[in-house]
Formats: structure tokens, C-alpha cells, sequence
């Protein structure tokens, strides 16, 4: 499992590759997830897998092949142009160190490891 972009977004790959219904299939046949189950929607048009997250975050997955990719959002559309606008002002500090976002960090690493234990 990797972490980038200021821990913003975790990286894994997963033994085998997955479709995103098949991923989301598995992880809820297979997962354990403290924080709520996940929900297959779709966010700005592009579907995903989402579990709650902390402090107005949500974490969404992503598939392609066998590369799962993990993301932290406003749980709102409001929220994901508040902070795209607010990250391209400061030049992506306002996430560095936004606290709620830390917070969410954590949730969103403790669903990687689970993610990562089901699929490898």
C-alpha cells in the first residue's frame, strides 16, 4: 500500500484484476470494515465504491486493472468546489493542513489495509 499526494490518496495493486462491481462484490462478501459498509455510487459522474469518512470526507475507490486507488472528497459537491478552489489558491497547502482532512486520512488508511488484505 502506498500513500501519495500528502495523503491524500493511497495506491494498491491488487493480485488479480478486478472490474469495479466485481471489487465491490468482493469487499463486501470479504471485508470488514469498522467505519460502515461501502456503497456503490457515483461522484461528479464517475462511478466508484465510497465508505464514509471523518470530518465531512468521504473515501471513494477506483479500479483500473488490477491498481485500486483510494481518495478523500468533500462529502458534498459544495464541499469538493470549496476545496479545489481553496487548494488552488494556496497552491494545495489548504489541504496540507486541513485537520479534518488529517482526521480522514486515518479512516481512509485503516480501509486501505482492509482493502488491501482482501485483495491480495
Amino acid at each position: 500500500m502506498k500513500v501519495t499526494n500528502r495523503g491524500q490518496f493511497i495506491k494498491i495493486v491488487a493480485k488479480e484484476p478486478y472490474a469495479l462491481e466485481e471489487l465491490y462484490s468482493t469487499l463486501k462478501e470479504k471485508g470488514q470494515f469498522e467505519g460502515g459498509s461501502p456503497e456503490l455510487k457515483k461522484i461528479m459522474g464517475i462511478p466508484c465504491i465510497v465508505f464514509p469518512g471523518a470530518g465531512g470526507y468521504c473515501n471513494h475507490v477506483t479500479v483500473s486493472k488490477n491498481k485500486i486507488t483510494i481518495a478523500q472528497t468533500k462529502d458534498s459537491v459544495k464541499g469538493v468546489g470549496v476545496s479545489m478552489g481553496l487548494n488552488a489558491l494556496t497552491g494545495g497547502w489548504s489541504s496540507v493542513l486541513n485537520a479534518e482532512g488529517k482526521k480522514n486520512a486515518a479512516v481512509m488508511e485503516t480501509i486501505g489495509r482492509e482493502i488491501e488484505r482482501v485483495v491480495s
